[in-house]
Formats: structure tokens, sequence, C-alpha cells
């Protein structure tokens, strides 16, 4: 196991978190995907103001598997935006 205070790479769940609450103060209506019937998914959803896109959180430099890079293919495809993030900057970036 890596001691947290060797690292100041974020986890996960230490982007996901703040971004989250960083969107619906800003308006975003948030949805954790948490169960789906289609795999790979990415992590939420967001609207505002007629504007959905999808957030894929990651741990800090771990790309998306091939399957999540397909199941965003196919969703950019039909004109959904999906991001991929693994830092909290990126997701403030993305949730103005």
């Amino acid at each position: 196991m890596i001691d947290k205070d060797l690292t100041d790479d974020p986890l996960e769940r230490e982007v996901e978190g703040p971004a989250k609450q960083f969107a619906e103060k800003r308006g975003w209506f948030v949805v954790k995907l948490m169960q789906c019937d289609i795999n790979s998914m990415p992590d939420c959803l967001f609207h505002r103001r007629g504007f959905t896109l999808y957030i894929e959180f990651k741990k800090f430099g771990v790309p998306p598997n091939k399957q999540q890079l397909l199941r965003h293919k196919q969703l950019r495809k039909v004109g959904i935006p999906v991001h991929v993030v693994d830092t909290l900057e990126q997701a403030h970036e993305i949730l103005r």
C-alpha cells in the first residue's frame, strides 16, 4: 500500500467528490452512475441549461481502459461530450 504522504497524486474519489460539489454550486444537476445495464459508462452525468456531458474520473495518470475508450467514442459519435479527468483543476475548467 502506498502511503498518501509519499505522493501528491490524487485518487479518483479525491477528485470526484469535490468536483461534484463544485458543479452543484454552479447549477449543474449531477448524477453518479452507480449501476448501469451498459458496461463502461462514464462515472458521472452532468446537466445544466439544456446541456449534458459525462465525466470519467480516473486516478492521476491512469488512462481509461479499452472498453471505456470504446464507450466514450460511441457517446461522442452521437454528440454527447465525454471528458476524462484526473485532477480537480481539470474538472473545474470543464464545469465552470
